[in-house]
């Protein structure tokens, strides 16, 4: 583990740990078998919306929100401690992740659609439509960064106009995030090892692989110096949580022999992932 503490569990008895969130107030995460979406505060796990099906979350300093079925279709939700649960979006195409900044909620549709919805209120609109499976989104200094199906990176203002296209050719990219000059995503690949953590310059140029040969990974996240992970693996004990050094290139097993290892996040002090397999949701020191 290179010195690094060992990962520790926080919480359990999750059916099908899905996607992950930190916040101030709290660690949240999504159970689409539980039809859950939980909290974790203060070493107590509660649920903060029952009798729906999430999946992608994602929180700012206000609220916690999103995704999920059983609503009458697909729908976007929103919590905070004050105000409870409630629906602010319905009528979605199956979103597949959400991004949030000071402004806007956004997220991508399985009908080919890229959306925002102002966090004063009101009806969502398309940034852009027509675009094959978009997948993976980020939002960084007014610019919304999203992959698609057909192995595209691209990005498009959060005004709306001009679609760019970052990186092409790519390996069934997935989630996507920001750091400084780069946007990074991970290929999750085809097959069992054929995936990859890569990035390209936010402006577009030479695509970059940082690693190659990864077992189905699925989520990531950057914090300027490091890239961190989840590789699913391919059966309940080959999955394993990553992370590799951007200065000087050396990979780390942060978990290893992980049942599913799937969403990710991080605050100042731990990366966090959940554990779809094992219904565990665990942290590690960064």
């Amino acid at each position: 583990m290179d010195g690094r503490c060992q990962p520790t569990v926080i919480a359990g008895g999750a059916m099908s740990a899905w996607a992950i969130t930190a916040s101030a107030s709290g660690i949240f995460f999504t159970d689409y078998l539980n039809a859950t979406v939980f909290r974790i505060a203060k070493n107590t796990v509660t649920p903060i919306a029952v009798g729906q099906v999430p999946y992608p979350i994602v929180s700012d300093t206000s609220y916690v929100y999103w995704a999920a079925s059983g609503m009458g279709g697909s729908a976007i939700m929103r919590w905070s401690a004050a105000s409870g649960v409630a629906q602010i979006a319905g009528g979605q195409s199956s979103p597949y992740a959400l991004a949030v900044d000071d402004t806007n909620l956004y997220w991508t549709n399985s009908d080919g659609t890229v959306r925002k919805l102002s966090l004063a209120g009101g009806s969502p609109t398309n940034l852009t439509s027509g675009q094959s499976g978009p997948t993976g989104i980020a939002i960084d200094q007014g610019i919304v960064f999203f992959a698609t199906s057909d192995g595209m990176i691209k990005s498009v203002p959060r005004t709306g106009g001009t679609v760019s296209t970052l990186a092409t050719g790519q390996n069934h990219p997935g989630n996507t995030t920001v750091s400084g000059n780069f946007v990074y995503w991970v290929n999750v690949g085809t097959s069992f090892g054929d995936g990859a953590v890569m990035r390209v310059p936010r402006g577009g140029g030479s695509t970059e692989t940082i690693l190659d040969f990864q077992p189905l990974p699925y989520d990531l996240v950057v914090d300027g110096t490091t890239v961190y992970w989840t590789n699913q693996g391919i059966t309940s004990s080959t999955g394993a949580v990553m992370a590799v050094s951007l200065s000087t290139g050396t990979v780390t097993v942060l978990a290893g022999q992980e049942p599913t290892p799937h969403g990710m996040a991080m605050d100042a002090t731990f990366v966090y992932w959940t554990d779809e397999g094992g219904g565990l949701i665990k942290r590690v020191a960064k």
